[in-house]
C-alpha cells in the first residue's frame, strides 16, 4: 500500500474580534488538525489579527492576508489551515479572490468546520465542487454579517428610545437608574450631585469669557 503524502509545513490563518480566548481557541483547534495530519507549525507561520466587519479586496486586503500571501509566495509553508470559512473572509468577492490566489500558488487550504481541502494534498488537484461551495459559504457569511449589523442597529435604536443607550462612559451629570428591574435599570437619569457641578462649570464658562482655558484656571 502506497503511503499518502502530506506536506510537512502548515500555516494558521486566525481571525477574531476582541476576544483573546477565541483567538487562542482557534490556534488550539488548528493545532489539533496539524497534529492529525502530521504537520509542523512555526510561530512565524501563524497569521492572525483582531478584526471586525467584512473585508473589501477592492480597497485593501487586511494585514494578515497580505502577510500570509507573501509567505505563500516565498514558499514558507505547504498548506494553510483555517478554523472556519468566515475566519478567512466575510465578504463574497474577497473570499473567492483569496481562494483563487492560493490555488494559483498551489497552496491547499483546509477548513476545519467543513473538513475539506481546496486542493487534495496527495494529488494536488483542485476540488472544484468544494471551491464552488466555498463561494456560497462566503455569501452566507456576508449575509449573516449584514443581518447582525441590522440587529445591533435596531437594538441601539430601541435603547435610545428607552433612554438606555450608552457608548463608553455614562455622561457626566447622569447615572444609571440601577435596581433589579432589568427593563429599566440601565435607563439614564440625572445625577443631582454631578448635575450641580456641570451647571457650575457652564456658568463659569459663560462668566469667564467662554473659553475652556479660562474655566480651567478659575480658582
Amino acid at each position: 500500500m502506497t503511503e499518502t503524502y502530506i506536506p510537512k509545513k502548515a500555516a494558521f490563518l486566525v481571525r477574531c474580534s476582541t476576544d483573546k480566548q477565541d483567538y487562542e481557541r482557534q490556534i488550539e483547534d488548528l493545532q489539533h488538525v496539524a497534529d492529525r495530519f502530521d504537520l509542523t507549525v512555526s510561530e512565524d507561520n501563524i497569521f492572525g489579527e483582531y478584526i471586525t466587519g467584512k473585508d473589501d479586496t477592492t480597497k485593501k486586503d487586511r494585514l494578515s492576508i497580505i502577510k500570509l500571501r507573501e509567505a505563500a509566495e516565498a514558499k514558507k509553508f505547504d498548506v494553510i489551515l483555517v478554523a472556519e470559512v468566515s475566519r478567512m473572509s466575510r465578504d463574497s468577492v474577497s473570499g473567492r479572490v483569496y481562494i483563487r490566489q492560493f490555488c494559483n500558488l498551489g497552496i491547499p487550504v483546509y477548513f476545519r468546520d467543513k473538513m475539506k481541502w481546496t486542493i487534495n494534498p496527495d494529488t494536488m488537484r483542485e476540488d472544484e465542487s468544494f471551491i464552488k461551495e466555498l463561494g456560497m459559504y462566503f455569501d452566507g457569511a456576508a449575509e449573516y454579517l449584514k443581518s447582525m449589523k441590522t440587529q445591533i442597529a435596531s437594538g441601539r435604536r430601541m435603547s435610545l428610545r428607552n433612554n438606555q443607550l450608552v457608548i463608553g462612559h455614562v455622561p457626566i451629570g447622569y447615572k444609571k437608574r440601577g435596581g433589579k428591574d432589568r427593563k429599566h435599570k440601565s435607563e439614564l437619569i440625572v445625577d443631582d450631585e454631578q448635575a450641580a457641578i456641570v451647571k457650575d462649570i457652564f456658568n463659569m464658562y459663560i462668566a469667564e469669557g467662554g473659553t475652556l482655558k479660562n474655566v480651567a484656571f478659575v480658582k
